[in-house]
């Protein structure tokens, strides 16, 4: 692990490394998740998926997790080379292992895990809001090289970075991303540039963890998320989650969850859509807070006969004026 710090150290510098410092406030989130320092020379993806276990009360080791990754010549489907290889290679040499099958062990352990890809910012600071640490793929303190090419055994072409690293986002300030990384378990802070060009060398990769999946699958009663494509119109506008819980003496409640950020807002509302109100709608609710990844909006529905609902979320700016494009979802009542 020493010789692993050392050649992180000395990457970094030769490299020209994205501004990092530690953690300190002021910070909008950050959750609590402690993180160690991988034990094996390119096992820096299964002490980040160790860890996120961890915060989640899922205790495994290292070792056991990586013994339970499949091993190939695709990082896609399994971790590639030796893990007591030479860090910086490439494939088929010693090399490491990306989010599905990282996803797939988690799963097996019986965690929420799925693989994501493009999720940008605005989509990690919604899931660092809503208290679930993410995996990243990226670089050594946020140092680049260029993507290169690698030809499976089967013929498939694949991305591949030197120094493919993982560390794991745990929280943000408005111009920072906080991390823990797999090499030393500290946590660290890059500003968001660094941290995007660094991410999206391997297309934003990641690995987000929802909780246990037992518990999950128990939370999920009214939760809807796929919301379609109207929901997210921009990256400044967007519904992420419409939470309902069902109804519990005699009350209906809808939560929802996402990003109104618009510098010229004055106000945004959420309405029904229904042709029997006032001008074609009727008026839930408003605020002229700015939101990222939060909730917009919590009401009781309990007036509402049961049924299905088209709810929008409108923008309305300083002069008056309501956005051309609002966002829109559907919501069923029972």
């Amino acid at each position: 692990m020493l010789t692993h710090l050392l050649m992180l150290a000395a990457l970094s510098s030769s490299l020209g490394a994205g501004y990092f410092a530690p953690v300190q406030a002021p910070y909008r989130v950050l959750i609590p998740l402690r993180g160690q320092g991988q034990q094996l020379p390119l096992s820096c993806e299964s002490r980040s998926a160790v860890d996120v276990a961890g915060f989640w009360k899922v205790k495994i080791a290292e070792r056991a997790f990586h013994e339970r990754l499949p091993k190939t010549d695709n990082p896609h489907t399994g971790f590639v080379g030796d893990v007591f290889g030479h860090w910086g290679d490439l494939p088929p040499n010693g090399y490491g292992v990306y989010a599905e099958p990282v996803a797939a062990v988690l799963r097996d352990y019986g965690l929420a895990a799925e693989a994501r890809y493009g999720m940008g910012l605005e989509g990690l600071r919604s899931e660092l809001a809503s208290g679930r640490p993410v995996i990243l793929w990226a670089y050594p303190r946020m140092a680049t090289q260029p993507v290169e090419t690698h030809v499976t055994s089967s013929g498939q072409s694949v991305a591949v970075i030197r120094y493919e690293h993982t560390v794991v986002a745990v929280g943000y300030s408005d111009d920072a991303v906080y991390v823990v990384d797999a090499a030393n378990g500290h946590r660290w802070a890059y500003r968001n540039e660094a941290l995007l060009t660094a991410w999206s060398k391997l297309g934003q990769m990641s690995v987000v963890v929802a909780g246990r999946a037992d518990e999950q699958a128990a939370a999920e009663n009214g939760r809807t998320s796929d919301l379609g494509l109207q929901a997210c119109p921009s990256a400044n506008l967007c519904i992420h989650e419409v939470w309902y819980g069902g109804e519990t003496d005699g009350e209906r409640t809808v939560e929802i969850r996402g990003t109104v950020a618009d510098s010229d807002m004055a106000y945004y509302k959420f309405e029904i859509e229904d042709s029997r109100c006032e001008n074609g709608a009727c008026f839930i609710s408003q605020s002229s807070q700015m939101v990222n990844g939060g909730t917009l909006t919590k009401w009781s529905a309990r007036d509402l006969p049961k049924g299905n609902y088209l709810l929008r979320l409108v923008i309305v700016d300083q002069h008056g004026e309501a956005s051309r494009l609002p966002a829109r979802v559907h919501v069923s009542l029972n």
